[in-house]
């Protein structure tokens, strides 16, 4: 059970293999909590590992789910258009009670799929360089390669999420959900 409530704003973090903290999102707000876990981005804060803060332009409506090996990022322009979904290879995310937070480990590896499901794997040398870097097990190398085939066997199928009807319902949703003025905070 996913414990967030619609309209909450939580924080998410990303580790590397080792335990090293990657990359936080500061405030995005939880858009459902059913079967997986959809949260919104406006020009979310992004803290860096080197400690860089900037902020990422636009909207952004993530995926994540909690028994699949990837999240999905839906990233939309000012034009209120799907631009492309971008495809994090990681673990399962876990839930973080105790700062009411999700966390989850980046192996590296990302897809960059467009509307039309066309789609390319990228990062895949920095995949190779951590896998030496972080020693990652064999048990990793191989779920990570199930991983890259199950999510390009969604692409060219057009599962869910990838089709325009559920991209616009998720975008209405988030709009719907910012005009009812639904904010809540976690205690961090």
């Amino acid at each position: 059970m996913i414990p967030f409530q619609v309209g909450e704003v939580i924080d998410i973090n990303s580790y590397k293999h080792g335990g090293e903290f990657h990359r936080q999102w500061e405030g995005s707000k939880v858009l459902s909590s059913d079967e997986i876990l959809i949260v919104s981005n406006y020009h979310p804060k992004v803290t860096e590992s080197d400690g860089r803060i900037h902020s990422y332009p636009g909207l952004s409506i993530a995926l994540f789910f909690p028994e699949e090996w990837w999240n999905i990022v839906m990233i939309y322009r000012y034009n209120k258009r799907l631009v492309s979904y971008y495809c994090n290879i990681a673990s399962p995310f876990r839930i973080d009670n105790h700062n009411g937070c999700i966390h989850y480990v980046d192996y590296d590896i990302d897809l960059i799929v467009r509307p039309n499901k066309s789609f390319k794997v990228v990062d895949e040398n920095e995949f190779v360089e951590n896998s030496q870097k972080y020693s990652y097990p064999n048990s990793i190398l191989k779920r990570v390669e199930l991983a890259v085939k199950q999510l390009s066997a969604w692409v060219k199928r057009g599962h869910i999420p990838f089709t325009s009807e559920f991209a616009s319902h998720w975008y209405h949703q988030y709009l719907s959900l910012e005009l009812s003025g639904v904010n809540g905070r976690c205690n961090m």
